[in-house]
């Protein structure tokens, strides 16, 4: 899942802002189903808390 931001995004996800997770979302919306897609949204407040070291917004 983050390999897919970072992909669509092309640049680190430690870097990804608002802007950048709604485009990403809005697509994944369009070409995949509601289970990819909340399985991506539970994913990135995990990554930022434990990988990151960061709050989730």
């Amino acid at each position: 899942m983050i390999r897919r931001i970072s992909t669509y995004i092309d640049r680190s996800p430690d870097y990804l802002t608002t802007a950048n997770l709604k485009s990403y979302f809005n697509r994944l919306i369009q070409t995949h189903s509601w289970s990819i897609v909340k399985i991506a949204r539970n994913g990135l407040p995990f990554f930022y808390r434990y990988t990151l070291d960061k709050q989730w917004e």
